[in-house]
């Protein structure tokens, strides 16, 4: 018949994934290494052009980019078959992305205004004041904000007093900021680990 014929193109139950096939994608989406980590640090890129040249386009564009949809969705399975070990392991690797996210963000922006935003952004109910979220955040913004000298106020102001050239401190300097930001990050994380 021609009517079930055109129906049969709106059938999805011929194209339902194995359930399990599911939850492992998803599991394993979670964790951010690899692609997921070089996608987050682009992501990042084009999110921080987007906000210095006010473009909406940029900033939807480095939406749609982000890894971060995996411990989201990671987090919605997590709570959808209630699986507390994954639940837990999706929250913590999206507030680890989070606060790598925002400490690179602060090379570009002050990170005065950004942890302010932060806070707005993150329930205390979630993250309590003494939560190791946000000492995290305080390293990566405080640290990733001297990738780039005018990632601070303070770093503005040096160039004028000291006479810094921007592309004498990104040549020189910038590489060694980062490897402190990645440093101070992988050391947070062991600490994490074995007081855990």
């Amino acid at each position: 018949m021609p009517l079930n014929d055109f129906f049969d193109k709106f059938r999805i139950s011929s194209e339902k994934e194995d359930l399990q096939t599911v939850i492992t994608n998803i599991d394993n989406g979670v964790v951010f290494r690899g692609t997921n980590l070089w996608v987050l640090i682009f992501a990042i890129f084009v999110a921080s052009l987007g906000l210095n040249v006010n473009s909406t386009a940029l900033n939807i564009g480095a939406m749609l980019i982000s890894p971060l949809m995996g411990p989201i969705m990671g987090i919605g399975l997590g709570m959808g078959i209630n699986d507390i070990v994954l639940l837990r392991k999706a929250i913590y690797n999206f507030a680890i992305a989070s606060g790598v996210a925002l400490g690179l963000l602060s090379a570009i922006v002050d990170n005065v205004p950004l942890v302010a935003a932060s806070q707005g952004m993150y329930d205390l109910s979630v993250y309590p004041t003494d939560h190791p979220f946000w000492e995290f955040l305080a390293l990566t913004t405080g640290t990733g904000g001297s990738a780039i000298i005018i990632g601070s106020a303070a770093g503005v102001a040096v160039m004028g007093i000291e006479q810094i050239d921007f592309m004498w401190y990104l040549k020189k300097i910038s590489w060694l900021a980062l490897v402190g930001f990645a440093a101070g990050i992988l050391v947070f994380l062991l600490q994490q680990q074995l007081a855990g």
